[in-house]
């Protein structure tokens, strides 16, 4: 079993195809869709920071 960021990102990467997957399910003007959206763009963040963390991490 994997453990640390890289399992961290491996998961939220696959939360995030998922959660886009489900976004086409709904018109764009739902309330749906607009939680799905708000979700994706929460996940893209934690990814930027994470992989930016992981990085830094790296390099030392």
């Amino acid at each position: 079993m994997r453990f640390g960021i890289p399992y961290v990102l491996d998961t939220l990467r696959i939360e995030l195809h998922e959660l886009q997957e489900g976004m086409g399910n709904y018109p764009a003007w739902s309330a749906e869709y607009k939680g799905f959206e708000s979700k994706v763009r929460q996940i893209k963040e934690a990814l930027k920071v994470l992989e930016k963390h992981q990085l830094q991490v790296t390099e030392q």
